[in-house]
């Protein structure tokens, strides 16, 4: 076992080592503890449901395993490379054999060997691969004796290189080599989940069950006031966030993985790059043929056939979707040919996107709803925008235009046009301006399938609308947006029940906009260069504005004080008015001749008045 020591909170356990070179006594000799990476080897392990056989522990140590797997029906045998090891076992009355670790050569004949025609359950390889300066003569001659020895399972623990810890201090220029730990100073090779899975993938090894060793504060986690590395700062929760994006090991200490053999091997040393440029996802429910066709159309037509096209038509119906193939034939083969058909029967607005997204061959992806038109250079203008900014997002500008369904009589048409093409969409992307409101369209912009898959960016099942404006949002905080300036769609916006601008009520179109703007709160954004002047300018004009206001609101309350004052001396004008007439009404006099006024008003015509 490789020295490296594993803390957590109630254990801390200093294991033994499979270095050729001679050990401090008793450095690394420690019980077993179901807290520790040996603990997780025990449970893969006992899910293998192989009975019996041998489990051959390669670099054994001092065997800490032994006792656990032979309470477990399985025969416990080491090897390692140290005499003093290998004679604690036999004296704890476990067979064990010495084996020097970098002696490939040896290793098929000494494993079976070791056998003696025994059936052999699993061979561990822990702490091992990390310490040896060339693993694939290694690995080569492991293969070899797996084959001989009717391809027992392979258990394999290795150190995460890749734990938060190391990569956050790394990334700001720390990498703290330890006597023990993550960056133990005996480690020759260092490994990642992927490089574990790609080495042993060379030689036949396929993964088939995990059981990692997690420890969210490593070794590593020094200095404790760190900005990087202390829970809380800005910086921390930032790439925190950032990197639980990417996989499932930022937190995993030491994987410990279960491979078995296949006959298949490949040479390859990561995954070749994507010749075609572009994928292009096209989603539909075939219920607008007519306007799927122009879409296709539009895409036939393109002056770079560098594109494929991934049609997902999401409808349980099949022959709706016979339709939707029957119409894609009608194109020529060269085009046709690069047209990908696939039902989605089920699911919201968004499985069809990420169905397509799994599988997009492309550098880059790019977004058609059916109802749409792109100019001939749509996909011309992506790549050149992509050759100007490699891994940026890249986004044209849309022209809009207030189309209606066609009637029983117009149906050779895909829509009636209500208005010319306005242009209401910004020309340059604002990341801070698009919190607000989004001024790009799905049409309009073009992705880099290295950041989606590598950040792991695909569409929120649970937003019914606005998917476009998450997934946009999310790419360009880590990749940012190159903006080309042309117009090379036209997005079109429906006066009926046809688009979900007007059939998804209010309400709806608000919560969703919330989860987006939650989603990005759970950390720290990242904005880009600039973003401070324009959330300064932004906040200074609000600022004005609402200073503004508040000078008219004062300006109004000191008139309507003014107002209220005036009603005041008017109403006691009316009161002393009002008490005025009651005196003349109540006086002896105006009784008294109340029947000469009456004579007088029959005489002038006047209608009875009450005196």
């Amino acid at each position: 076992m490789g020295p490296r020591a594993w803390r957590s909170s109630s254990v801390t356990i200093m294991p033994s080592t499979a270095s050729n070179a001679p050990q401090e006594p008793g450095r690394y000799h420690f019980q077993f503890a179901w807290n520790s990476p040996y603990g997780q080897v025990v449970h893969l392990l006992q899910g293998l449901r192989r009975e019996g056989g041998l489990v051959v522990d390669r670099g054994c140590g001092y065997g800490p395993l032994a006792k656990v797997v032979s309470e477990r029906g399985l025969q416990y045998v080491g090897s390692d490379a140290e005499p003093a090891m290998t004679r604690d076992l036999r004296d704890r009355g476990f067979e064990s054999h010495p084996i020097a670790l970098r002696d490939g050569a040896a290793l098929p004949d000494r494993l079976v060997a070791i056998a003696a025609g025994r059936r052999v359950h699993a061979l561990l390889l822990l702490d091992v691969l990390e310490h040896l300066p060339e693993t694939r003569a290694f690995l080569q001659a492991l293969r070899e004796a797996a084959l001989r020895l009717d391809r027992p399972v392979l258990v394999v623990s290795v150190p995460n290189v890749a734990h938060f810890d190391v990569g956050t201090k790394l990334a700001l220029g720390r990498w703290d080599v330890t006597p023990t730990g993550l960056l133990d100073e005996t480690h020759l090779q260092f490994f990642t989940e992927a490089r574990l899975a790609r080495e042993l993938r060379r030689f036949g090894w396929v993964q088939y069950a995990a059981a990692d060793f997690h420890l969210r504060h490593s070794d590593q986690s020094f200095p404790r006031d760190h900005p990087a590395l202390t829970e809380g700062t800005p910086l921390r929760e930032f790439l925190w966030h950032l990197r639980a994006q990417v996989d499932e090991t930022r937190t995993v200490n030491q994987l410990v993985r279960a491979f078995a053999l296949t006959e298949a091997c490949t040479d390859s040393d990561s995954e070749p790059e994507p010749e075609l440029f572009l994928s292009v996802i096209v989603r539909t429910q075939g219920r607008r043929e007519v306007n799927l066709l122009d879409a296709l159309t539009c895409l036939a037509a393109q002056t770079d056939d560098g594109f494929e096209v991934r049609l997902l038509v999401h409808s349980p119906v099949a022959e709706v979707v016979g339709n939707v193939h029957r119409l894609v034939d009608r194109f020529a083969p060269e085009f046709s040919h690069r047209v990908r058909v696939d039902q989605v029967p089920d699911g919201g607005r968004t499985r069809p996107l990420n169905v397509a997204l799994a599988e997009a061959r492309g550098r880059y992806v790019a977004f058609l709803d059916d109802d749409d038109f792109v100019t001939a250079d749509w996909v011309e203008t992506f790549r050149h925008g992509a050759e100007a900014a490699p891994g940026r997002v890249i986004r044209s500008t849309v022209a809009d235009r207030r189309v209606r369904r066609s009637k029983a009589h117009e149906l050779g048409a895909p829509n009636v046009p209500l208005s010319g093409l306005t242009l209401p969409h910004p020309v340059a992307f604002d990341f801070v301006e698009h919190l607000l409101t989004n001024g790009t369209p799905f049409c309009s912009f073009a992705a880099p399938m290295s950041a989606a898959r590598q950040m792991r960016v695909t569409f929120d099942d649970d937003l019914p609308v606005v998917e476009d404006w998450d997934f946009l949002m999310r790419l360009a905080m880590l990749a940012g947006v190159h903006d080309t300036g042309a117009v090379t769609s036209v997005y079109h916006r429906w006066e009926d029940a046809e688009s979900s601008l007007n059939a998804v009520p209010i309400p709806v179109w608000n919560a969703s906009r919330r989860m987006v703007l939650q989603r990005l709160d759970a950390a720290p954004l990242l904005l880009p260069p600039g973003s401070a002047s324009r959330l300064g300018d932004r906040l200074e004009r609000t600022l004005n504005l609402t200073t503004g206001l508040r000078t008219e609101i004062a300006a109004v309350r000191a008139r309507v004080h003014e107002l209220e004052h005036e009603t005041r001396k008017l109403e006691k004008v009316a009161q002393e008015a009002q008490r005025d007439a009651d005196e003349i009404r109540n006086a002896t006099l105006w009784k008294v001749t109340r029947p000469l006024r009456r004579l007088l008003d029959l005489i002038r015509g006047r209608p009875r008045r009450r005196s």
